[in-house]
């Protein structure tokens, strides 16, 4: 039912089954005369479900795209910034809707506060090329007068803050026209989620250690940071080449492409 008529997943699932589970084992104690069904409720099996695998957008992917609203006019230069802001802090959808210019704090290392799942604050670093383009956005729309200091940082009609939606559709868009020109790339569908996983994927091939990553993106466990460290076809190769580098010959002797020699060494068996 709740994943045919409610359109849950099978994880939804799993975790409402676990709730119950732990209602009927309160049940064994409160009401034993009927245990049996108690414990046949418990028994149920959870669902068994694969991971969907991550797609991320390559850096290449990541440039043209961020490229492609330009800066000519105040809705592009809108656009561009959110982008960009978006990719730069890894951040959660809903996470860009609710910034301010409060959330902003200038410096010689510019970071943004983050409030993320269950209130909890983190603060990113900034990098300097998306640090010009937010100052040139907020000064074109008027966001750093003080009387905006609670102003949403993007918003749509009526000055009321973007939603998600709205952002789906604005990235789609932009998707749609940067493979008119690049027909071999943006093959995976592209969402607000996929920009966090490429700058995280982005970091790792960059060397930024996991424990750095895992505090970045907000994540309350290391196990799931680990898995980009599983998708990162770099640190794959490395691993490997750490692993086997000195097994391999690199090159043949000299005498193995000699071919005159090779021809009197194998009329010797004759």
């Amino acid at each position: 039912w709740l994943e045919k008529v409610k359109g849950n997943n099978v994880s939804t699932r799993n975790a409402r089954l676990a709730a119950l589970k732990s209602f009927f084992q309160y049940l064994e104690y409160r009401n034993i005369k009927d245990i049996a069904k108690w414990q046949e409720l418990i028994n149920i099996k959870a669902k068994r479900h694969y991971q969907k695998s991550i797609s991320f957008l390559s850096e290449e992917e990541m440039m043209i795209l961020l490229a492609e609203p330009g800066v000519t006019f105040k809705k592009a230069i809108r656009d561009t910034t959110l982008l960009s802001l978006m990719y730069d802090t890894g951040c959660r959808v809903q996470e860009l809707c609710d910034f301010t210019p409060s959330s902003i704090k200038f410096g010689d290392t510019s970071t943004i506060k983050i409030i993320g799942k269950g209130g909890k604050s983190r603060c990113v670093p900034l990098s300097d090329k998306c640090v010009n383009l937010l100052k040139c956005y907020m000064e074109r729309v008027n966001l750093f007068a003080p009387y905006a200091n609670k102003y949403p940082l993007f918003n749509g009609p009526n000055n009321r803050k973007l939603v998600r939606n709205t952002i789906n559709a604005l990235i789609n868009k932009y998707v749609i026209s940067a493979k008119k020109n690049h027909d071999a790339l943006f093959l995976h569908p592209v969402t607000p989620h996929s920009f966090r996983h490429a700058r995280a994927m982005h970091l790792l091939d960059a060397g930024v250690d996991l424990i750095w990553i895992k505090d970045f993106l907000g994540h309350r466990s290391i196990q799931t940071t680990e898995i980009y460290a599983k998708l990162s076809e770099k640190k794959k190769r490395e691993a490997l080449e750490r692993v086997s580098g000195d097994i391999y010959p690199e090159k043949m002797a000299p005498w193995q492409t000699d071919s005159d020699l090779l021809n009197m060494l194998n009329s010797y068996k004759k």
